[in-house]
């Protein structure tokens, strides 16, 4: 910790730390937004007045304890500078849409649901994951490379799902690309569309490409599936899923040249050494926290700067103070450095990065999900590796 940083900013710090099935992942979150403020603290040109602390509320993966918290958050002392989390989109919700009555920037790691990325009922708020404002675009530009022009869409009846479902269809449009029908289900969608017994329907083959969301782990079908509820076999499970497409963030960026001055594998081994017990379920969940206490710490740092010109520091905020929420909100808006995560950006609060895209292979009945391309945030091209693609037919 520097010397010369003889005053505080604290950050109210929201993770599910007991009581849920999701705890491990609000613990690692919270490891690595430690990990980051103390790498930042021992930083004399980030914040060289100021030490970063961050006071912790439980949110046990519950919206009324998570609203609690906030409460108490902004009733006690000290007067807190911005908010870290909630982890999830449930839990984000009701915190990010009332922090605007204390001028506060809410910035979070986990929350994937393009619900939040509206600026009438989440005004001040960030998220280091990816969304599908982010994921669409990429979709549609995958769409129109190969000439596809024909799409229909199932999902889940769940507000985060119809909300992706309805971006994706309005992007879609946007681009001429044909909708031929849009249905949603709440448990079994024979009666919206029977594609999801596609076995059977023969919607598979080399005149079919699906596209599924969050399917870039081998076999994630396995952990619902259960024979005496479906009437389709694994072999024949397989069969539908061998070439589908998915698009999801890169866990671990490529660039050596971080904000933090390490690389990927540079900073596990520093995460690593740091925690009591390194995670070995989604080792790399955690990266986006500290990334995004780093994407907050240099807009606290660039305001800084801006306020000294005028006669101001970070040290005059108070819960009523505009003027300094306003600068905050236009610096975290106008992120952009490279992270362990890959390049930080933000678009409407939205997460611009790079995204992998990744193809379902089944060869031989062995199951591998394989990277076929990146889309690069920075300069929005796509570069897909043609000879990896598995075509059938």
């Amino acid at each position: 910790m520097d010397a010369a940083k003889n005053k505080t900013l604290t950050i109210a710090a929201f993770q599910p730390l007991t009581k849920t099935y999701i705890t491990f992942l609000g613990r690692t979150t919270l490891d690595a937004a430690r990990l980051a403020i103390q790498d930042i603290n021992e930083r004399s040109d980030i914040l060289p007045e100021y030490n970063l602390s961050m006071d912790v509320w439980d949110t046990e993966y519950k919206t009324w304890i998570t609203t609690k918290s906030f409460f108490d958050a902004v009733t006690s002392g000290p007067t807190k500078i911005a908010t870290f989390g909630p982890l999830t989109s449930v839990c984000s919700k009701p915190v990010a849409s009332i922090t605007k009555y204390w001028n506060l920037v809410t910035v979070t790691s986990g929350v994937s649901s393009a619900a939040l990325i509206n600026r009438n009922i989440y005004p001040y708020f960030f998220t280091t994951e990816t969304t599908d404002v982010t994921l669409n675009p990429i979709r549609i530009s995958f769409l129109k490379r190969y000439n596809w022009t024909r799409v229909a869409t199932i999902h889940y009846i769940g507000e985060s799902d119809e909300m992706a479902a309805k971006n994706f269809i309005a992007d879609a449009t946007a681009q001429n690309i044909t909708l031929i029908t849009s249905e949603a289900y709440v448990t079994d969608p024979v009666a919206q569309i029977k594609s999801i017994k596609a076995y059977h329907q023969g919607l598979y083959g080399p005149h079919y490409i699906w596209f599924i969301t969050y399917g870039s782990t081998d076999s994630w079908w396995r952990l619902s599936y259960d024979e005496r509820y479906l009437n389709c076999s694994i072999p024949e499970i397989k069969t539908v899923l061998t070439n589908y497409f998915t698009f999801d963030n890169i866990e671990l960026g490529t660039n050596p040249n971080t904000i933090s001055g390490m690389n990927s594998s540079q900073y596990m081994e520093h995460y690593n050494n740091f925690v009591e017990e390194p995670p070995v379920l989604y080792k790399y969940f955690q990266i986006n926290g500290y990334d995004a206490m780093w994407a907050l710490a240099l807009a606290l740092n660039r305001t800084e700067a801006i306020l000294k010109i005028n006669g101001s520091t970070l040290s005059d905020f108070h819960y009523n103070n505009t003027a300094i929420r306003s600068i905050l909100f236009n610096e975290m808006t106008n992120t952009d450095f490279i992270g362990i995560s890959g390049p930080v950006r933000f678009t409407k609060g939205a997460r611009i990065t790079d995204i992998g895209i990744f193809q379902s292979q089944i060869k031989n009945g062995v199951a591998n999900i394989v990277r076929v391309g990146t889309h690069f945030g920075q300069t929005g091209t796509m570069k897909i590796d043609e000879d990896k693609i598995y075509w059938i037919g």
